[in-house]
C-alpha cells in the first residue's frame, strides 16, 4: 500500500470517528433535553453527564446540566455542581467556559453582580459573545435595569441570530415593559429556533392573553399542553383563558388535567375554586349550594397540600363572609397572615370582615395597618376606613380618608356624598343638641318651592287630601315633620335636615347626631334597594300588586294632588308618573276608591 492510500484511510477512519462521536453527542443532547423540557431533571442531568464524560467542554453540555441541577431546587445539589466550577475557574490556563458556566449558575442563585463579574472574565477570556451577552441582559433584567438589559440581549441576536436564548430573554424584558408588540417577535422566533421547548408557546400565549387576544393565547397554550403535558402550568394557563371566556366547563377539565399531573399544585385547586363560585351564579337554590360546596372543598384541599399558599385562604374567607360567618373567616385570614405577615391585602381583608360585624375600632386598626404598607387598594382602604371614622364620630378623619379617596377615583359620587356629609357634621361639631334640632328645622323652614311660596303655604291643603287618604287605610296622621322631612329631602338630600326623619325611626336615648346618621344611611338604603324594583317594570305592568311591591321597598314622594279631578301625580327616584291607579306613601290608591 503506498504511503498516500495509507495516510488517506487514516485520514478517513479518524473522520469517521470523530463524526460517530459528534453524532453520539447529539442523540445524547438531544434525549437530555427533551428531559428537561419535560421536567424530568434527574434523568436530563444523567445524559447531560454522559456527553461530558466524552467531552467536558461540551458548552450546551454544562448549560444543560446547570439548568437542571437548579430546576430541581436541590441545595446541596447546586452548591456542588458551583464549588466544581470554582475549581475549575482556579486552575490554569483559563478557560472563559468555567468563568461562564460559574457566572450562569450565580445568576440562577441570584448573586448578580458576582454572575456579571464572571461573565465579564469569560468575554475577556474570548468566550461566545452571544452567550456572555445574554447572560448579562438576563442579569440586568433581573436588577430591573430593563434598558441595559435590551442593549446587551440586543448585542447577543447580533452576535450570534441563531441563538434562542437573547430573544426569550429580550421578549420577557419587553413584555415586563408591558411594550407587548415588541415582546410577541422575540418569542415566536424563539419558539422557531426551539421548536421543542414548549415553555416558549407558553410566552408567545401569555403575551397575546396580556393582548387581550385570547384566541390566539389558547391556540399557543393548547400547543404548549401538547409538547409539556406533565407541566400543570400549561393546564393552568389554558384553564384561566378559557375562564375568562367562560367557558367554565373547559377550564375546570384543564385544571383537572393539571391536578393528574400534579395533585400538590396549590393554585389548580383554587382557580377550581373560584371557577365552581363563577358557576354557581348561574344556578338557583340546591344546584348554587353544591357549587359553593365543591369551591369550599377545592379552597380546603388547597390549604392541605400547602398549608402556606396564603390565596386559598382569603378565597375561602370570602365564602364565609358571604354566609355572614364572620368569626370564622377572621380566624382564617389571621392564620394567613402568621404566612404573610407583611401582606396588605390581608389587613384590607380583616379590616373589611370587622366593617361587615360593625367593629369599627378593629376594622380602623387593620385599615390603618394596610395603608402602613403601602396597600395598593388604596382607595377602597380609604373608603372604608373613611366610613367607619364616620360611623364612631371621628368626622374630621373621615373626612380625611374621603378626600384621599377622591384623589384617585374622581367620579366616586357615593364618596363625594359621604364628604359631603362628613363636613357638615365636623363644622357643627361641638355645639349643644338643642342649638343642633334649631339649625335643622330653620333649614327646613326656610325651604321654598319653585314658585317661590315657603313650605307652610301648601302645607295644609296637602295635609288635608293626604290624611283622607292614609285615614282610609288606617296609617293614622300625615305629621308635620313628616311633611317637612319629605319636602326638605327634595332640596337637601344630604343636609342636618335628615335629623327630623331621624327623629320619626330612632328612639329618644340617641344623640342628634346618631340620629342624623342613621337617618342618611337609612335613606342611602333605600335608593339603593330602589335598583332592584324599578318604578318603569311596576309601571309597564300595569299591575297595582307590583307597585305595592315596589312601594314597600322604596317610599314613592306625593308630589301634587288636584283636589277636583282626584288626579295623583308623584314622583319616585326623579320620574314622575301620572295614572289612575297609585301608591300613596306605598299604599295602592284608584280613582273613586275612597
Amino acid at each position: 500500500m503506498s504511503r498516500i492510500k495509507a495516510k488517506g484511510l487514516v485520514v478517513f477512519v479518524v473522520l469517521s470517528i470523530f463524526i460517530g462521536c459528534e453524532k453520539r453527542e447529539e442523540r445524547l443532547l438531544s434525549k437530555a433535553d427533551e428531559y428537561w423540557f419535560n421536567n424530568n431533571f434527574d434523568e436530563s442531568i444523567i445524559f447531560y453527564k454522559k456527553v461530558l464524560d466524552a467531552n467536558p467542554e461540551s458548552v450546551k453540555a454544562n448549560y444543560g446540566l446547570i439548568f437542571a441541577t437548579f430546576s430541581k431546587e436541590n441545595k446541596a445539589d447546586t452548591d456542588r455542581l458551583m464549588r466544581e466550577y470554582e475549581v475549575k475557574t482556579e486552575m490554569g490556563p483559563k478557560n472563559g467556559l468555567w468563568f461562564y458556566c460559574l457566572g450562569l449558575s450565580m445568576s440562577l442563585k441570584k448573586e448578580y453582580d458576582e454572575a456579571l463579574t464572571q461573565y465579564m472574565e469569560a468575554l475577556e477570556l474570548g468566550f461566545d459573545g452571544a452567550r456572555c451577552y445574554s447572560g448579562i441582559g438576563w442579569v440586568f433584567y433581573r436588577k430591573n435595569m430593563l434598558n441595559e438589559a435590551i442593549d446587551r440581549l440586543r448585542k447577543a441576536i447580533e452576535l450570534n441570530p441563531k441563538y434562542a436564548s437573547p430573544y426569550y430573554s429580550l421578549g420577557q424584558v419587553y413584555a415586563k415593559k408591558k411594550l407587548y408588540d415588541n415582546a410577541l417577535p422575540m418569542f415566536e422566533k424563539y419558539v422557531e429556533l426551539e421548536p421543542k421547548d414548549y415553555d416558549g408557546y407558553l410566552q408567545v400565549g401569555l403575551t397575546y392573553e396580556d393582548k387581550n387576544m385570547l384566541d390566539k393565547a389558547i391556540k399557543f397554550y393548547k400547543k404548549a399542553a401538547k409538547l409539556g403535558a406533565k407541566d400543570y402550568r400549561c393546564w393552568y394557563f389554558l384553564g384561566t383563558a378559557y375562564k375568562k371566556k367562560e367557558l367554565y366547563d373547559k377550564a375546570i377539565d384543564c385544571f383537572e388535567k393539571g391536578l393528574r399531573e400534579n395533585p400538590k399544585a396549590a393554585n389548580l385547586y383554587t382557580s377550581l375554586g373560584l371557577i365552581y363560585e363563577k358557576k354557581s351564579m348561574l344556578f338557583y337554590f340546591a344546584g348554587r349550594r353544591a357549587l359553593i360546596d365543591k369551591a369550599v372543598s377545592s379552597y380546603n384541599e388547597s390549604i392541605k397540600v400547602d398549608p402556606k399558599y396564603v390565596r386559598a385562604y382569603v378565597y375561602l374567607s370570602q365564602i364565609l363572609i358571604k354566609k355572614n360567618n364572620y368569626e370564622d373567616a377572621v380566624v382564617l385570614l389571621k392564620e394567613a397572615l402568621e404566612l404573610a405577615p407583611g401582606d396588605h391585602h390581608l389587613y384590607f381583608s380583616i379590616g373589611e370582615v370587622f366593617f361587615l360585624e360593625k367593629s369599627y375600632d378593629q376594622a380602623i386598626e387593620a385599615f390603618e395597618k394596610a395603608l402602613s404598607l403601602g396597600t395598593s387598594l388604596e382607595a377602597q382602604t380609604y373608603k372604608l376606613l373613611g366610613i367607619a371614622y364616620y360611623n364612631k364620630g371621628y368626622y374630621d378623619k373621615a373626612v380625611f380618608c374621603f378626600e384621599n379617596t377622591l384623589k384617585v377615583t374622581l367620579e366616586d359620587t357615593e364618596i363625594r356624598q359621604w364628604a359631603y356629609n362628613a363636613r357638615i357634621l365636623q363644622k357643627y361639631q361641638g355645639k349643644s343638641e338643642k342649638e343642633l334640632e334649631k339649625i335643622a328645622i330653620k333649614k327646613i323652614r326656610n325651604y321654598t318651592d319653585e314658585k317661590g311660596k315657603t313650605v307652610d303655604a301648601n302645607y295644609k291643603k296637602l295635609l288635608e287630601a293626604v290624611k283622607k287618604i292614609r285615614n282610609a287605610f288606617g296609617l293614622g296622621e300625615f305629621s308635620k315633620n313628616e311633611y317637612y322631612a319629605w319636602k326638605a329631602r327634595r332640596k337637601y338630600p344630604n343636609e342636618l335636615v335628615y335629623v327630623v326623619e331621624a327623629q320619626q325611626m330612632v328612639g329618644p336615648g340617641d344623640s342628634f347626631l346618631d340620629r342624623y346618621s342613621t337617618a342618611q344611611v337609612l335613606s342611602e338604603d333605600r335608593r339603593h334597594r330602589a335598583n332592584f324594583y324599578p318604578i318603569k317594570v311596576a309601571r309597564n305592568l300595569g299591575n297595582y300588586r307590583s307597585f305595592s311591591v315596589y312601594g314597600s321597598f322604596v317610599e314613592p314622594i306625593v308630589f301634587n294632588i288636584d283636589l277636583g279631578t282626584e288626579k295623583i301625580v308623584f314622583v319616585c327616584e326623579d320620574e314622575e308618573i301620572e295614572r289612575d291607579g297609585v301608591i300613596v306613601f306605598g299604599i295602592p290608591y284608584k280613582k273613586g276608591g275612597l
